[in-house]
């Protein structure tokens, strides 16, 4: 088992929000483990929400800024959250982002940056932010992905399916 995953993520948070500070980008973070920010002006830490209030936030965000956990072929609830609630995401992306969610050209449903490349988010933010139409575009195509294919029953009506079939098979 390795316990690395959550150091690694947390020096590469810290990383991001460090560059997006750095760039004058102002970004309000709610939530617990962002002490070490609280010297960066930029940076407004709320602290700990519920769950619900998490996704009342993600009504009232223009984009939500995600850093995947130290999964690399999943999806955190968190991105369908605020697809849901009409929120662009901004994330590092997974193998399994990659096939379910467009990231680029006229029909991306959501803005990808890559970890490694940290001063980048701030432009990819920036450049979003400018343009209102295709935000709000990006915006209602997450949204209706997101209706289609990741809310809780469209999982429970896949996981049925998969079971029927298996069955089926044997």
């Amino acid at each position: 088992v390795s316990v690395a995953g959550p150091y690694v993520r947390s020096y590469i948070r810290e990383e991001v929000f460090r560059y997006l500070s750095y760039r004058g980008v102002k970004v309000d973070v709610f939530g617990r483990g962002w002490d070490d920010l609280t010297d960066l002006d930029t940076i407004v830490i709320h602290g700990n929400v519920t769950y619900r209030e998490s996704v009342r936030l993600c009504c009232e965000s223009k984009i939500s800024l995600n850093i995947m956990p130290w999964f690399k072929d999943g999806m955190h609830d968190r991105v369908a959250s605020a697809m849901l609630n009409g929120s662009v995401v901004a994330t590092d992306t997974s193998k399994y982002m990659k096939e379910m969610l467009i990231s680029n050209g006229p029909n991306k449903e959501i803005l990808e940056f890559h970890i490694d490349k940290p001063m980048e988010i701030a432009d990819i933010l920036g450049n979003a932010l400018e343009n209102k139409t295709e935000l709000y575009g990006m915006a209602c195509r997450g949204r209706e992905k997101a209706q289609k294919s990741l809310t809780w029953d469209t999982r429970i009506d896949e996981l049925i399916r998969l079971l029927n079939r298996k069955n089926t098979e044997n």
